[in-house]
């Protein structure tokens, strides 16, 4: 009873969009082995110069191929700008209050 209400409970599943998904994925890996077969370069390095479509849907379940690692780094280096800006603003601020003393 708790595990069919439990199934029963999640979203429907987009067929077409889990076929979009399989098939860009399918794609992205050919073009992953072509790249590391045909054109000499590491696997990494193909990882890395290939993007994956943003139709792929990682293990983790996010749409873009990007993982968690990654998009904590990006969200980190968004905070460090930020703050930075806010740290100019308040800067000149201060210099044009003293200014017009």
């Amino acid at each position: 009873g708790t595990c069919l209400r439990l199934l029963q409970s999640f979203p429907p599943t987009d067929i077409d969009a889990l076929l979009e998904s399989s098939r860009a994925l399918w794609i992205y890996e050919s073009q992953v082995t072509l790249a590391c077969h045909k054109g000499g370069i590491s696997l990494n390095q193909a990882l890395a110069t290939i993007a994956p479509p943003p139709s792929i849907i990682v293990a983790y379940g996010l749409p873009g191929g990007i993982a968690p690692d990654r998009a904590e780094r990006i969200r980190q280096a968004g905070e460090k700008g930020l703050k930075a800006a806010r740290g100019a603003a308040k800067e000149a601020s201060n210099t044009v209050a003293t200014a017009g003393k």
